[in-house]
């Protein structure tokens, strides 16, 4: 009767570590994935795709404007307790520090121009 007892809570166990590794990994709380983002800024709105992966030293960010620009170049990318932060340098944007959380299948935060000055822009991005 032990051993049926241990058994059972074994694989309850280990069911119960799957579920939570793969949540992690794909689910909703999870920012590794393709989203659609909307940036808000005081002259028009931006949008474009952003990529998120895993790497070993944490996550990944790559950006592709809908505008002409295009590619973007993505640093100093983190995500910790639920916050996605990264800098972005774009050749006509200048430098920007972006802070979203994540909220399920949206992102929501702000970007913060530091070349012309102008903070909290509204960042709202939809999981693909």
């Amino acid at each position: 009767m032990t051993t049926l007892r241990t058994l059972v809570v074994l694989l309850v166990l280990s069911a119960s570590l799957s579920a939570c590794s793969l949540l992690g990994r794909s689910g909703k709380n999870s920012v590794v994935g393709e989203w659609s983002y909307r940036v808000e800024a005081p002259e028009e709105v931006y949008t474009g795709n952003l990529v998120v992966t895993k790497t070993d030293a944490g996550v990944a960010a790559a950006m592709q404007s809908d505008q002409p620009i295009g590619a973007l170049t993505v640093t100093n990318t983190t995500f910790d307790g639920g916050i996605l932060m990264f800098d972005v340098d774009g050749p006509q944007s200048g430098r920007l520090k972006v802070k979203a959380t994540l909220d399920g299948d949206l992102l929501i935060g702000t970007v913060d121009n530091l070349t012309y000055d102008v903070a909290g822009m509204p960042l709202m991005a939809t999981r693909k």
